[in-house]
């Protein structure tokens, strides 16, 4: 689930497209609806920051290999069916198994 920082001049779901595009190595993407947002605390220079992240249902018609950008640390990027996210959910952030289960409509 791609996320990062909007750029300057930038909507946020243009970041949307180019964080995926960046993190995965595919293009073409293209917004289906808006998802509710998510909000998280992290540290800079020891100060906290509250980020809120916007996210997108997002179609894509292609047939490009994932490659993930391994200069962020990104080690693996690969498509999960609906069981397979459903397994993973223990290992996610609270915050985001919320917006996973509005979308799907389950709980762990």
């Amino acid at each position: 689930m791609p996320k990062g920082k909007i750029d300057k001049g930038e909507t946020p779901e243009q970041a949307a497209l180019r964080e995926v595009n960046e993190e995965t190595g595919i293009s073409g993407m293209t917004i289906s609806k808006s998802l509710p947002q998510t909000y998280h605390i992290y540290y800079l220079k020891e100060k906290p920051i509250l980020k809120i992240t916007h996210w997108y249902e997002m179609f894509y018609n292609g047939n490009g290999t994932l490659i993930p950008q391994t200069e962020e640390d990104i080690i693996e990027a690969r498509w999960l069916t609906h069981d397979k996210i459903h397994k993973i959910k223990p290992l996610i952030y609270s915050s985001i198994n919320e917006l996973i289960n509005s979308y799907f409509n389950y709980q762990v």
